[in-house]
């Protein structure tokens, strides 16, 4: 299971363990899609084969670069880069 958290980051429970991912240091321009983000990234981590504990810091990442812009979308294409 995942937990998105905003600013207090993200929880993610598998069999594997429990992790407390702290979110990013951001000044956000704009949290929409954060957390759609951050599931994306995760998902893609996990199919590439990272543990959970990588793709959590995978979707941390992509969520803090999301709220850099204003919108849900980046612009420059590289969220996941």
């Amino acid at each position: 299971a995942v937990v998105t958290r905003g600013a207090e980051g993200a929880t993610v429970v598998s069999r594997e363990g429990v992790w407390h991912l702290p979110a990013e240091p951001v000044e956000p321009v704009d949290t929409t899609g954060a957390g759609d983000s951050f599931i994306a990234a995760f998902l893609l981590a996990r199919i590439a084969g990272a543990s959970p504990e990588q793709a959590a810091r995978a979707g941390v990442r992509a969520a803090r670069l999301t709220c850099l812009h204003e919108g849900g979308f980046p612009q420059n294409g590289g969220l996941l880069s």
